[in-house]
């Protein structure tokens, strides 16, 4: 039985739901867009702005910075919680039952 007919639904919504909003931002990267007329095309010269903005490198700076720091700590809070819960001690089920609960 061929089984790929059912990933179909979830095929068509991914490229709904992440393709189509992916190419319109492309394009309109390329784009003078205010809301209220029709996108003028401006070819790189948005982009070009953008690589010559220093409030732009600002931002991708602090934003690399906050991942590098939140990634790896969210990570080893992660990995600590599940090894306390992995624990066979008394009163450890109801350390997992207050950290599943949050979530049913």
């Amino acid at each position: 039985m061929r089984r790929w007919p059912l990933a179909l639904p979830y095929l068509v919504g991914s490229a709904l739901l992440v393709l189509v909003p992916l190419a319109m931002a492309t394009a309109l990267a390329f784009t003078d867009y205010f809301g209220f007329r029709p996108p003028e095309y401006t070819g790189t010269a948005n982009l070009d702005r953008l690589a010559g903005d220093a409030t732009f490198w600002d931002a991708v700076g602090v934003s690399a910075l906050i991942a590098a720091i939140a990634v790896p700590l969210r990570l080893a809070l992660a990995v600590g919680a599940a090894l306390l819960l992995a624990r066979r001690r008394p009163g450890a089920s109801i350390g997992r039952a207050a950290a599943y609960l949050p979530s049913v």
